[in-house]
């Protein structure tokens, strides 16, 4: 296969899904945060909202509950609570009961988190529907939202970032001047 048969059918392809990608970003506007803190999973699910635009709802699901769970553990250890031995559902539980998170986040974690092991294991029981499948993702990606607007809420003062909650944030010193963060550019 020559160079110029390849990039031909890839822009057909990219071509033919145009419209769809369109109408998938129009749907993420506004419902995600532009900048967090740059842990080792920040990018795995700021590309979720790449893998949704091109249509790529399994990535977005699975990548999404993997981020609950990276997620809640984290902020389990930074906040001094022991996380729960394999139960995710408890780390945020935990997380609500010391008043970590509000109760809109705890929603949103088991929201994303219920089915899965149906995902990650490839069950047999997995929906198929492509339409409930892009529901669920969507779903998915706003509930994301909720979540790092709770936990990486933050704010400006003269250009600078300033978290709601510093201890969520690797901040690289001592007056917050220093943060590691993670910009999503998403179209």
């Amino acid at each position: 296969m020559t160079d110029d048969h390849i990039k031909d059918s890839l822009s057909k392809g990219f071509d033919a899904n145009m419209y769809g990608m369109i109408i998938r970003v129009k749907e993420l506007q506004g419902s995600y945060q532009h900048i967090v803190p740059n842990y080792w999973f920040s990018r795995a699910i700021s590309d979720c909202y790449r893998m949704y635009i091109s249509g790529q709802f399994y990535g977005v699901i699975s990548t999404c509950q993997s981020y609950v769970e990276a997620l809640g553990k984290l902020i389990c250890k930074l906040n001094s609570i022991t996380p729960a031995k394999n139960d995710t559902i408890k780390d945020w539980e935990k997380l609500k009961k010391s008043q970590v998170v509000r109760d809109e986040t705890l929603s949103a974690a088991i929201n994303i988190y219920k089915d899965r092991n149906n995902y990650h294991h490839m069950n047999s029981v997995l929906n198929t529907n492509g339409l409930e499948l892009k529901d669920l993702a969507l779903s998915c990606l706003k509930n994301i939202n909720t979540i790092d607007s709770d936990i990486f809420a933050h704010t400006f003062d003269n250009g600078q970032l300033v978290p709601s909650i510093a201890l969520h944030w690797p901040i690289k010193s001592e007056n917050l001047s220093q943060m590691d963060v993670f910009i999503r550019n998403v179209p």
